[in-house]
């Protein structure tokens, strides 16, 4: 069945600190109205670090915003194997300070999100770090990301010495794998030390 999250505190559900390492499979369920806000070193998200794999879910009408560091619709940390498979998420807001982004704020190392969409608000504003936000994820060096599309807004503001990265589908690094991907949401930076901003992938 479809889960409903209006009015339930999330964080008594599944506690603040919280890393998944099996498999979530949704069965193209719907979770609607989770709400989680704080200030998580750890990071914001349905999930705050995911090692293992979640898949076939729709999350919709949720915000994930977090004042002191990562956040994603998903996952703020995608690590250790970790993939994200068929999941859309829609009419969702996601804010954060550092990683940002639709569907992960981070991906750490050789992770896949693949056949996902985001529809919603990304932002990252930091005071006085770089500022990371991606359509689908913030920020990863290794990931890969396959048959994946975001059309929600995209919005990073970094600190006044740092730099500020935004893109459309990732931000990226040294090996990034992207295939059949794309973004037609809309690209806004405010910073005035900009290191990057393009409609795909930094």
């Amino acid at each position: 069945n479809d889960l409903d999250f209006s009015g339930v505190n999330y964080d008594n559900v599944y506690a603040t600190y919280h890393r998944f390492e099996g498999i979530l499979d949704g069965g193209f369920h719907t979770i609607r109205n989770v709400t989680r806000n704080g200030s998580v070193s750890n990071g914001v998200a349905l999930i705050s670090i995911l090692s293992g794999t979640v898949k076939n879910l729709i999350i919709e009408d949720s915000s994930f915003e977090n004042t002191n560091g990562a956040a994603g619709g998903i996952t703020a940390n995608l690590m250790n194997g970790g993939s994200i498979e068929n999941v859309y998420v829609k009419n969702a807001k996601i804010s954060g300070t550092t990683k940002v982004g639709g569907i992960a704020g981070g991906i750490n190392g050789s992770e896949i999100v693949s056949n996902c969409a985001f529809e919603g608000e990304v932002s990252s504003i930091s005071s006085s770090g770089n500022a990371y936000a991606g359509g689908l994820v913030g920020q990863t060096f290794y990931g890969k990301i396959i048959n994946s599309y975001n059309m929600g807004s995209v919005y990073a503001k970094g600190g006044s010495s740092s730099k500020t990265y935004v893109a459309g589908i990732v931000n990226g690094g040294f090996s990034n794998a992207i295939t059949n991907s794309y973004n037609i949401g809309q690209i806004i930076v405010d910073e005035n030390n900009i290191s990057a901003s393009y409609a795909g992938i930094d």
